[in-house]
């Protein structure tokens, strides 16, 4: 048991060093003190509150003109409300990186020069991550999770959602931009490399991830614990090789480009055609 450990310790070591060669000097760059890295655990969390929070308040609306389901008509909207969430993401990093003297564009590493190798790599890491975790262990995982009555209760909150017009044409055009971007600045341009920067890579790796991950099980928030258990276990490997991705790579804007291919993918099928 002991030689298993110390094995697996070393490995743990081994996959840390070759991780951190991209990212390292971003983060050795960075100036971190205390109330920083306060900001980038809050930061993590936020959006796990405040997916809750804004389905809420939707919620409270729907109640107030008389809907008799006002938490299931407010869960079908999700990639609209989603935006709110995002909104009030990029005001906690504008006030956050103020601290620093920054401003929320240093996240960005956007470059016309590497705009058509940050294409491909984008596409690489989409077709490297999305049809095997996306779409096959997240089926596989649902098979092994879900009865009847979770599958129903699903049914027209996460999917086979029923919209207004104007509703549609804004989740699957606009949505998943604002939404794919806000999640890799918060998550990984800057909660990433600040907690780096104070603790070992792989405990920011699954800390992160599993808020990442929990974020999901809130989007929709529906009261079924085979549901979320199911959002948890499906989104944890594959926010870990989005992490992954940007720590080998160094660069944010391939992940989002895959991040928002995946997105986009999910905000069609969702809706009832």
């Amino acid at each position: 048991m002991h030689k298993l450990l110390l094995a697996f310790t070393k490995k743990g070591k081994k996959l840390s060093t070759t991780l951190e060669n991209k990212l390292k000097p971003k983060i050795d760059s960075l100036e971190i003190n205390g109330q920083i890295v306060n900001f980038a655990i809050a930061i993590v969390l936020a959006r796990c509150i405040l997916l809750v929070g804004v389905q809420g308040i939707l919620a409270f609306l729907f109640f107030s003109n008389g809907n008799q389901t006002p938490w299931v008509s407010a869960a079908e909207w999700w990639t609209v409300y989603g935006t709110v969430v995002d909104l009030s993401c990029l005001l906690l990093l504008f006030l956050a990186l103020k601290k620093e003297g920054k401003k929320i564009s240093s996240l960005l590493d956007f470059s016309k020069v590497k705009f058509v190798k940050d294409i491909k790599s984008g596409l690489l890491i989409f077709f490297l991550i999305f049809p095997l975790i996306g779409l096959l262990y997240s089926f596989g995982t649902g098979y092994l999770i879900f009865n009847e009555n979770t599958l129903n209760l699903i049914s027209g909150q996460l999917a086979e959602r029923t919209l207004p017009r104007w509703a549609f044409f804004y989740s699957i055009l606009i949505w998943w931009i604002i939404w794919s971007t806000t999640e890799e600045l918060t998550y990984q341009a800057y909660s990433l490399p600040r907690l780096m920067k104070k603790h070992s890579q792989i405990k920011v790796i699954i800390f992160i991830g599993f808020f990442w991950a929990l974020q999901h099980s809130f989007l929709p928030l529906i009261f079924d614990l085979r549901y979320m258990v199911w959002r948890l276990v499906t989104f944890f490997p594959l926010v870990i090789c989005l992490m992954i991705s940007y720590i080998k790579t160094g660069r944010i804007t391939p992940v989002i480009i895959a991040h928002a291919l995946m997105d986009i993918n999910a905000a069609y099928w969702t809706f009832k055609h």
